[in-house]
């Protein structure tokens, strides 16, 4: 499986940006994908499963990667999740569905 992201030329690796949202106390789990942009060729999207009682906001996940991240790193969108489906050894599955 190709686990890499290429947006506008520039290879994104989803770990880098996973390793950034795991530094953010509110941020259980994260899982980072690509997706298909028209002008870019893709574009990062961020799956996160939030700490219980954090109400953080998409606005301030991605306010919070733009202080760390190079522009083309930051997703683009933050899916909520109650939790992220894993293999039968506790890793979290890379593919999309």
């Amino acid at each position: 499986i190709k686990n890499v992201i290429i947006s506008g030329g520039i290879n994104v690796y989803p770990e880098e940006i996973e390793d950034v949202l795991l530094t953010n106390d509110n941020i259980k789990e994260a899982f980072v994908f690509g997706k298909e942009h028209e002008i870019l060729g893709e574009v990062p999207i961020a799956k996160v499963v939030v700490k219980s009682k954090s109400n953080i906001t998409k606005q301030q996940i991605i306010a919070y990667c733009q202080n760390i991240l190079e522009t083309r790193k930051v997703p683009v969108d933050i899916i909520f999740c109650k939790e992220l489906e894993k293999t039968n050894t506790g890793k979290i599955k890379r593919k999309v569905k």
